[in-house]
């Protein structure tokens, strides 16, 4: 039998007795060290009772909005008219207060659809497509998202490694009070797309009862408070919030409160049919997107519906705006800073139209009472319409919009009108284009199209021959330019008329027919283009067929015809055309190009942009024109995002007709959280950076590759870009674009 002396057990009570403490204390520590467990733990759960019960998903649920919205102005110049998104503001000082019903559908994969069912407001400008804009936000506030495309939601598992977690201090409830305890929440550096202030959590389920987070979007500074449900899916969602925006700019303020309350259901509408077949369809899920009633402007229908009563300040609003004034009820108080600077409303409206509103705004015209057939003009000045780049220098374009509808379903346009017109001041070339789109054949997807516009400068296979033959035993980048440079091009005029018709038996799956006619017409003809054999008028006739397929493609359907969705795949297209020389010409040609494009949304707001496309022209006549439609070069591109991705920023547009084969990848890789955007300061001004990797094979140029960096602000995109040769030879430019407001 062994024994320990007494002292000796005392010691060992005593590490014992240290080291339970030191235990306690660790485990303590460690569990206060992360509060955000107890936050996520209450979402796990719901996902896992959702998963074990097979109850309806929780991200499907509508709600029924009533919105109140205060709105203070002071404008100062008219420079606010240039920043997009921007509500347009009358002169002077004015106070405004607006009250519309909203309906929301949320359905996987985190869409929303918003539908204004009734609006009225003392804004003379303010339009009720503004407050379709709250569809953007995400009412459930457990997904990994606070808006459809921007704020990194601190309640999400996921997005942890964004965000700091602290205890502030514990609230004792009672019987019908829960206990609470209030969670600091930090943003780990300074960025649009992070949040930061604070959550009230339920210590027995972990839910978070109330929350109050601020951030920065678009030159504002914003904060979101907002009172959750209690019980069941009503935790899930806020049914009260609080939206408070202050926009600053060189004088310049635009102070907004909005208030919603919500009434919400988990009841969506569930696709009953769930064959194979029809899996894809969700039209069920997008009633609202199908959705042509009136929007409700009458003030008494909110007297019904309203949850809290007006405010005698706004009150006052309603009636001068109707014409009964009442000058002895006060205002609605503002905030301090405001109220110091004599911030008072104007008594009366800016009816006059001047020329400020007809250069900077645009218009549209209703030319039917009924309203199906209507005019958009454009800005006649705008920052939007002027591009930049080494290559292509300025260029300027703009564009007007006709549409017209039968029995005023606007959303089912019969018939797109939508002529653009620009000019490329290096160039010095005109382009025009005149596309009209005639929707048929709605079961089918039918689309008929004509198509006119001209512009571009070309130069035909003949010259081609001859540069290949200079080509020759050139290997070095700047040799290879350099024999384009001093190359004498006969450029050709182009101008084009084109028919298609485009049909969808299958979802994702669309064949396209059709036609074009071209005529080409040498620019500088004389006896010594004569005499080199070339041709003063070149015209051909080129049908064509196309195959276009999305695997997975999800649609809804908008009476018969169906509008796509998404898809997780890529989009393959494979197009052929054969070009017929006319009155006896040797420009016919025989080609066959192919394209795969994807863009793969990534988790915390990153997107990867990508597309592979080659091209061969498998017969060419001596006067015909290596013109790809995948391979050309745009001078007023339309890209994915920022009309940089997709396109080769620093290639000459002379190497794009002189190769009868090409091999092209351009990639983009976006994200608003990688090196700038994560400076304080700069991070309030860079929104998204992209980097850009463009891979090119040609005849005489071998490969070539560029490589670009790029950011995106409020008011402009810029791409800085290295074109890097087979031979290792650089070249360095830059593209600006500015931004529509």
């Amino acid at each position: 039998m062994l024994s320990w002396p007494l002292k000796h057990i005392k010691s060992v009570r005593t590490i014992l007795i240290v080291g339970l403490w030191l235990g306690m204390f660790f485990y303590a520590s460690a569990q206060k060290a992360h509060p955000e467990e107890l936050i996520f733990s209450f979402v796990d759960s719901i996902n896992t009772v959702l998963k074990n019960t097979n109850q309806i998903s929780n991200d499907e649920c509508s709600l029924s909005i009533y919105l109140r919205h205060n709105m203070y102005t002071h404008r100062n110049g008219v420079i606010v008219r240039f920043i997009p998104r921007m509500p347009r503001l009358e002169r002077g000082t004015n106070e405004y207060v607006t009250e519309a019903q909203l309906q929301l559908q949320l359905r996987p994969p985190g869409e929303v659809d918003c539908k204004v069912v009734a609006f009225h407001s003392t804004a003379r400008y303010l339009r009720p497509e503004r407050f379709s804009a709250m569809g953007r936000f995400n009412f459930q506030i457990y997904q990994s998202k606070l808006f459809i495309d921007q704020l990194l939601n601190p309640f999400n598992r996921r997005n942890r490694k964004f965000y700091r977690y602290e205890y502030a201090f514990t609230h004792i409830g009672n019987d019908t009070l829960a206990t609470t305890v209030r969670v600091n929440i930090h943003r780990r550096f300074n960025n649009e797309e992070l949040a930061y202030g604070y959550a009230d959590v339920d210590v027995k389920t972990g839910a978070v009862t109330n929350f109050l987070l601020h951030f920065n979007y678009q030159l504002q500074n914003i904060t979101i408070n907002a009172r959750m449900g209690k019980q069941g899916y009503d935790q899930l969602v806020p049914q009260r919030m609080r939206i408070v925006s202050d926009f600053k700019l060189l004088g310049n303020r635009v102070f907004e409160t909005t208030d919603l309350f919500a009434q919400h259901s988990f009841m969506c509408p569930v696709r009953i049919n769930h064959k194979k077949k029809n899996r894809f369809d969700l039209t069920t899920l997008c009633a609202l997107r199908i959705d042509t009633t009136q929007v409700n402007t009458s003030a008494e229908y909110f007297d019904s519906i309203r949850p809290m009563a007006l405010r005698k300040a706004e009150e006052a609003q309603f009636k001068e705006h109707y014409n009964e004034v009442n000058d002895t009820i006060p205002r609605f108080a503002l905030p301090a800073d405001l109220a110091q600077t004599g911030f008072t409303p104007r008594k009366t409206f800016f009816n006059k139209k001047n020329t400020q509103n007809i250069l900077l705004s645009s218009h549209r015209f209703n030319l039917t009472s009924n309203g199906n057939t209507s005019v958009k003009l454009p800005p006649l000045i705008t920052p939007s319409m002027v591009q930049w780049s080494k290559t292509k220098g300025v260029s300027i374009k703009t564009n007007i919009h006709f549409s017209f509808s039968p029995r005023c379903k606007a959303q089912q346009e019969l018939i797109n009108f939508t002529p653009s017109i620009g000019y490329s001041f290096k160039q010095k070339q005109v382009y025009w284009n005149l596309p009209l789109l005639f929707h048929i054949l709605p079961y089918y997807n039918g689309l008929l199209s004509f198509k006119a516009g001209g512009g571009s400068h070309y130069y035909n296979n003949h010259q081609a021959n001859e540069l290949r033959n200079q080509l020759k035993g050139h290997s070095n980048f700047d040799s290879l330019q350099s024999v384009i440079n001093r190359y004498g091009f006969n450029d050709y005029l182009d101008t084009y008329a084109s028919t298609q018709l485009s049909l969808s038996p299958h979802p994702g799956l669309t064949l396209t027919f059709g036609a074009c006619f071209s005529r080409r017409v040498l620019i500088n003809w004389n006896k010594l283009a004569a005499d080199a054999q070339l041709q003063h008028y070149i015209s051909s006739i080129g049908p064509s067929v196309q195959l276009e397929w999305t695997p997975a493609q999800y649609y809804y359907r908008q009476g018969r015809r169906r509008l796509p969705l998404y898809s997780r795949y890529p989009t393959f297209i494979v197009n052929y055309e054969r070009g017929l020389g006319l009155q006896g010409q040797s420009s016919q040609f025989e080609k066959v190009e192919g394209e795969v494009r994807y863009r793969l949304p990534l988790y915390a707001l990153r997107t990867l942009y990508f597309r592979a496309n080659a091209g061969v022209y498998t017969k060419r006549g001596k006067d015909c024109f290596i013109d790809y439609d995948f391979f050309r070069f745009n001078y007023l591109p339309h890209g994915w995002t920022d009309e940089l991705t997709g396109e080769f920023q620093l290639l000459s547009a002379r190497w794009y007709n002189e190769s009868r084969y090409y091999i092209q990848c351009t990639s983009a890789y976006e994200s608003p959280m990688m090196l700038l955007s994560r400076l304080p300061g700069i991070s309030r001004v860079v929104q998204k950076e992209r980097i850009y990797l463009n891979l090119l094979s040609v005849k005489a140029l071998g490969l070539y590759a560029e490589l670009g960096y790029g950011i995106s602000t409020h008011l402009l995109d810029l791409g800085l870009f290295t074109g890097i040769s087979h031979d290792k030879s650089l070249n360095f430019g830059c593209k600006v674009i500015l931004k529509s407001p």
